[in-house]
């Protein structure tokens, strides 16, 4: 069975404006000693400049246990990470995460959080929200998602 192209594939399922892009990867994500990166994501997306396509307004993964919320310099798609559920099994990032360089773009914003817990999205027309909480349900910080942009308190 032949493969399709990445990029082809989430640009045929990309519906429109606010759509969001669910992968068990992170499509870019940092661990305690470096970045992440899924080369067959990176392969994908190479043809259009490294971005995810127009209309996909956050990506969503797990797979690096910890949380992370990552804005781009040149307003591509927000990258959020939620492995809180096994945060113990990975180590602490302890370096803030603006200002770091994954796949050749600039993290505007970059914020990290190493406990077990979970977060909730309340979804706008042009953004919305997210709301961190830890494993007893008290709210940690919230983050405002903006077009090609996040920031949290």
């Amino acid at each position: 069975m032949r493969q399709r192209p990445l990029c082809r594939e989430i640009c045929r399922h990309a519906t429109g404006p606010g759509s969001w892009l669910l992968t068990h990867r992170p499509v870019w994500g940092f661990r305690p000693h470096g970045q992440t990166i899924n080369a067959t994501l990176q392969q994908g997306l190479a043809g259009a400049g490294g971005k995810l396509p127009d209309g996909i307004a956050l990506a969503l993964a797990g797979h690096i246990h910890v949380a992370e919320v990552l804005s781009f310099a040149d307003k591509r798609s927000p990258q959020f990470v939620l492995g809180t559920g096994g945060t113990l099994l990975a180590g602490k990032i302890k370096h803030d995460l603006s200002g770091e360089n994954i796949a050749g773009m600039t993290v505007s914003y970059g914020r990290s959080d190493h406990r077990f817990g979970f977060a909730l999205f309340k979804p706008a027309t042009l953004g919305g929200t997210a709301t961190f909480h830890d494993a007893g349900g008290k709210s940690l910080f919230r983050c405002e998602l903006g077009a090609g942009e996040v920031a949290c308190d």
